[in-house]
This record gives C-alpha cells, structure tokens and sequence, in this order.
C-alpha cells in the first residue's frame, strides 16, 4: 500500500508516515542496526507508533516544506568541507605529524570512534526528548511495517552515498595508521559521522510502498 512520508520538523530521528488516511510515527534511529546500515530497514520490518490525535502530527510536521533537505544538505556541506579542507591543508600537512607506535595509533582510532558515536547518539537522546515534550511513543499503538525503496535510482543513490563515505572512512583511517597525521584522522571521523547519516537520506520525505508485518516476520 502506498505511504506519504513527511519529517517531523527540526527533528531528524523521527518520520510521519501516512497509510490509508492513518498517521505513524517511524523512529528512524531507534535502532543501532539500521544506523551503521541502513540498508535494514528495507529488509527487515519496522516499529512504528499510531497517531490518534492529528493535531499532534500537524504540529510536528508544521514548516515541513522548509525543512525537506536539510539532512542531506547538512551531510554534503560537511562532507565536501572535510575533503576541500584536507586538500587545501595538504601543503601543510608536514606541520600536523607526529611520532608514535602502531598501538597508540590504534588507541588514537578507537578514540576517535567513540567520540563520534558519542556525538551521534547524544544529537538522537536531544531528538527524543523534543518528540517526547510533545508526545510519548509507549502510549500510543505499535505496529509492525515493511518499507520498500521508493524508487531503484533511490536505492542506488543511497548505496553511492554509503560507499562513497565508507569508502573514505577507511580510506583516511587506514592512511592515518600508516602515515600518522592529525588532519588524516580529523577527516576520518568528519566521514564516519556523514555515513552514520545515511539512513537519513534513505529515509527522506517522499511516497513509498509499505506492508503491514504479519506475527512471523521478525523487526528490530
């Protein structure tokens, strides 16, 4: 069945999905999965919360014109940022050096890791309690759903999208291991943070397919 899908105003977690004149909320980073792929929600069911209330969805929603592209707008900005500026720094690249073995190296890497997952999962906590200032999910109805791809170009741009920055993820990570530089590394995590947005362009504002999970299938 068809499904509009309409983004809850400066709040990228959540998506306002509207099946058979009905209003759900999706949570698009409820889980940790479909975060570092993304490519779960299509191929595994999805929990979504049944709006009663339409005054509630029509204030989430409100402004929803002028908030369409502000994900992928926001991903492409600092991602071309990262790389003009690693570019533009190159010259310099020498002064950025530093002297250390291959385990501080790695401890350096990890490091970086968690702070960018500590930054990521702290922007969704603020998501969160901004949705739950307006209304809470555990009272309303859960259901189940499959959610298929709008479009194969959509599919497709949304794998270049993840490749293209898992890509450069390893790319400056591995290079940053053999040849340390802080600049390499700064841009590794610059990276690391846009792929953790992708969902947020594979879920984007549009029309879809969807498909009411049935008591066998299995959603996370």
């Amino acid at each position: 069945m068809k499904c509009d899908i309409q983004r809850v105003v400066k709040n990228p977690r959540y998506r306002i999905l509207i099946i058979d004149e009905e209003q759900f909320i999706l949570d698009i980073w409820g889980s940790f999965w479909k975060i570092v792929f993304p490519f779960f929600f299509w191929m595994l069911p999805n929990s979504v919360f049944k709006i009663d209330n339409p005054d509630i969805a029509e204030k989430l929603t409100k402004s929803e014109v002028k908030q369409s592209n502000i994900g992928m707008g926001v991903a492409l900005f600092v991602g071309g940022i990262s790389v003009l500026g690693g570019n533009l720094l190159t010259p310099y690249m020498d002064n950025f050096n530093f002297q250390g073995t291959k385990l501080v190296r790695l401890m350096l890497i990890a490091i970086a890791i968690i702070i960018v997952f500590s930054l990521f999962f702290y922007i969704t906590q603020r998501c969160k309690k901004g949705l739950y200032r307006i209304i809470n999910l555990e009272q309303l109805t859960l259901e189940r759903i499959w959610i298929r791809p709008r479009s194969s170009k959509h599919f497709f741009r949304v794998l270049f999208f993840y490749l293209f920055f898992l890509s450069l993820t390893l790319l400056f990570f591995v290079g940053f291991y053999g040849f340390p530089n802080v600049i390499g590394l700064l841009v590794a995590a610059s990276c690391f943070f846009i792929l953790l947005l992708t969902i947020v362009v594979a879920i984007k504002g549009d029309r879809t397919t969807v498909e009411f999970k049935r008591d066998n299938d299995i959603a996370i």
